[in-house]
């Protein structure tokens, strides 16, 4: 397999929440919009 298709294989596991707190923005920045707002009170990351 070439790497883009490894690549390709990878992308879909991907969370672009870890990826932002892999580049150290803090947790309480990040605001899971695609989450309702009453269900983001129990995630580990912001309100809004």
């Amino acid at each position: 397999m070439n790497a883009t298709g490894a690549q390709e294989c990878l992308l879909p596991q991907l969370q672009p929440s870890d990826l932002l707190v892999a580049m150290e923005v803090p947790r309480e920045d990040i605001v899971l919009g695609l989450q309702p707002p009453y269900k983001r009170q129990y995630t580990e990351y912001g309100v809004a």
